[in-house]
């Protein structure tokens, strides 16, 4: 509340958090199809030793 006092920048501050949690659980989706499963690891990309 001390940067969005009002009650406009209050649910614009809620809208960018929102997009940000949506776009971190897609890369943490991605992540998890690139490297547990199916595993599909991308040409050129890390690929941990196991």
């Amino acid at each position: 509340k001390r940067e969005a006092r009002s009650c406009e920048a209050q649910q614009c501050a809620l809208k960018a958090l929102e997009f940000k949690c949506d776009v971190l659980w897609a890369m943490l989706d991605a992540l998890y199809h690139a490297y547990v499963s199916p595993r599909h690891v991308p040409p050129g990309a890390f690929v941990p030793s196991q």
